[in-house]
Formats: C-alpha cells, sequence, structure tokens
C-alpha cells in the first residue's frame, strides 16, 4: 500500500516559505527540510538538525507569532 505524501509535502513547502518570509535561509538554515515517512509509517515533515542559533531564532520567530494580538493555535 502507498502512503500519500501529498498532505505532508504541501506542509514542508509552506513552512519553507514561511521560514523564508522570516528572514531565514532554507537550503543553509535548514538543509535537511523535507517530507518523509516517519517510524510508524505515516507521511511526517522533517526539519532536520538545527544549529543553536538558528534554534534560538526560530523560537524568537515563533514566540513573536503566538503572542501577537493573541494568536493562539491548537
Amino acid at each position: 500500500m502507498a502512503i500519500d505524501r501529498t498532505e505532508a509535502r504541501n506542509a514542508a513547502d509552506r513552512v519553507a516559505l514561511a521560514l523564508e518570509d522570516a528572514g531565514f535561509d532554507v537550503g543553509e538554515d535548514f538543509p535537511t527540510l523535507q517530507d518523509t515517512i516517519g517510524l510508524h509509517g505515516v507521511a511526517v515533515v522533517h526539519l532536520g538538525d538545527v544549529r543553536p542559533e538558528i534554534a534560538d531564532r526560530l523560537a524568537d520567530v515563533v514566540s513573536l507569532g503566538a503572542t501577537r494580538e493573541g494568536t493562539k493555535y491548537s
């Protein structure tokens, strides 16, 4: 049975675009960002290893977005 990776591929593309919009160089900062099949056979988005300074910047961006105008994601 083939696993449909379309949703993960679309999500990976959206993450890459959002990271670029936030000022990241996706190819440099997230070189292994990709859709893939996880351990349990489900489609997932893999961000890969991220350097500490990039993780700090990402945390700042996520925190800012989460607190902007009371935005809450669940």
